[in-house]
């Protein structure tokens, strides 16, 4: 099936094709930053990255200082 080159033009066509872009792109994003979660996750498991999140390090923090007092 072929589209008439100026039908590819309308209104509807720009459309989907923004559509289209944006659904992917956010498909996109969602596993690029699955797949860094997993990597980030086992580096901080290994020591190799820092705690981002204050409050993560907080409670890192406290429960270090409560079992060096147990």
């Amino acid at each position: 099936m072929t589209v008439n080159v100026k039908a590819r033009k309308t209104p509807s066509f720009v459309g989907w094709g923004w559509g289209a872009l944006i659904v992917l792109t956010g498909v996109g994003y969602y596993y690029a930053k699955g797949e860094n979660e997993k990597r980030w996750k086992g580096a901080r498991a290994r020591g190799l990255r820092a705690i981002e999140n204050p409050e993560d390090a907080a409670a890192t923090t406290t429960s270090t200082t409560t079992s060096s007092k147990a």
